[in-house]
């Protein structure tokens, strides 16, 4: 297997579990790997080894020192770079603040690069089109290898750079939907031939347990942002007071809609609780899922246009056995499909309302519905299956 370098905006991310676990998957598979971040993560993930490369370890001025270093040490190879830098920012159509920023990039891509280069690396993976594949784009250049990334949500949308740059440069792309192959093409068609189909991997449990306790329980987890739409279920809940079932509602995460979540709550009938539980570690995610009768997520386009690939935490849920209940957007249809594997729905408070009195009234389908999740997941999106797709693109297959 080629030596390889995954490259991450910050790593490893607590709630970024797609990544550090294809991570671990690839060193099970005998890759040559290492791990290069522009910043270690905030909020770190717990029991995952750091990335052997930092760029902004110590701050932007030794960056910038060590790019100057690599100017004299490697004259051929940043010359060459500061001069696709160069004709890159002045060809794309972007804002002048956002031309000097990759500039910057640029610049500060440099002397990462020469960092890496006594690896001799023979490929470079990025996750997230936006900074980081901005990195990688130049990186790629620096050491004269070709590279490839994986693109999700925000950094196709509210945050995206370069992205035609970027199709156009690189020679592999990462789809985590046939929706995110569909988009890539529109963009640039003459890609095509280097979209592949390489979901976001999630764990198959060896048994689930889940479904098992006798009062309802809800299970959410995320970000409190907007386009989740965690107070789309609580409004539909808050319609709910004529039923006699107890229901308690378990969200996991941190976000700026706390405090509006917070008011909803209030709102609440008397037989429906709702546990708001911060962000926890994977494990006592899992932990929790397990013992989860539906989860529940209504996603959105937010006010800024911005919305949801695939949440892995939906993928996770499934794999579990539980079922979903999920917005109607068009990468989540890939992964359920209505009424068989979970349920999709407009993300509304009358639609999510009227869908979780069905499943209330013939809870007799939650087990049917959650044993055709973990099938459909554990065939399409285990980690194994998509860590093999990763090396396959990698190797030219």
């Amino acid at each position: 297997m080629k030596r390889l370098v995954m490259l991450c905006g910050e790593y490893p991310v607590l709630s970024e579990t797609f990544v550090w676990r294809e991570v671990q998957s690839l060193n099970t598979h005998n890759v040559d790997l290492k791990v290069a971040t522009l910043r270690n993560a905030e909020n770190s993930a717990k029991g995952i080894a750091p990335a052997s490369w930092v760029l902004f370890d110590k701050g932007v001025v030794p960056a910038i020192i060590s790019s100057i270093k690599a100017c004299i040490l490697a004259p051929k190879s940043s010359l060459r770079t500061l001069l696709f830098v160069g004709r890159t920012s002045v060809k794309a159509k972007m804002s002048s603040k956002n031309k000097a920023k990759v500039i910057f990039q640029g610049f500060c891509s440099l002397g990462f690069s020469y960092e890496m280069r006594a690896f001799s690396p023979d490929w470079l993976h990025c996750h997230f089109a936006h900074a980081s594949a901005t990195y990688a784009l130049f990186i790629a250049r620096f050491l004269n290898i070709p590279w490839s990334f994986t693109g999700h949500a925000n950094d196709l949308f509210q945050r995206r750079i370069l992205l035609e740059e970027k199709l156009n440069d690189a020679s592999g792309i990462a789809c985590i939907s046939h929706w995110h192959k569909d988009f890539y093409y529109n963009l640039v068609p003459n890609c095509e031939p280097k979209l592949h189909i390489i979901r976001c991997g999630v764990d198959i449990p060896e048994f689930s347990d889940s479904n098992s306790i006798s009062n309802f329980s809800i299970i959410s987890v995320g970000r409190l942002i907007e386009k989740k739409g965690f107070h789309i279920l609580l409004e539909a809940c808050i319609k709910l007071r004529d039923i006699n079932n107890t229901i308690t509602i378990n969200i996991i995460g941190s976000g700026p809609e706390q405090d509006n979540l917070n008011k909803l709550a209030t709102k609440l009938p008397e037989n429906i609780k709702v546990n708001f539980w911060g962000a926890l570690e994977h494990k006592d995610i899992l932990a929790k899922l397990t013992t989860a009768s539906l989860f529940v997520m209504p996603c959105i386009d937010d006010k800024n246009g911005d919305r949801d690939g695939i949440p892995v935490s939906m993928m996770e849920a499934m794999a579990a056995g539980v079922p979903v209940l999920a917005g109607n957007l068009p990468a989540i249809r890939e992964l359920i499909q209505d009424d068989v594997t979970g349920w999709v729905r407009d993300a509304t408070p009358e639609a999510f309302e009227s869908t979780l009195r069905e499943i209330l009234s013939a809870k007799e389908r939650i087990r049917t519905i959650g044993d055709n999740a973990r099938a459909w997941v554990y065939k399409e999106f285990s980690t194994d299956i998509n860590t093999k797709r990763l090396i396959k693109m990698i190797h030219g297959e």
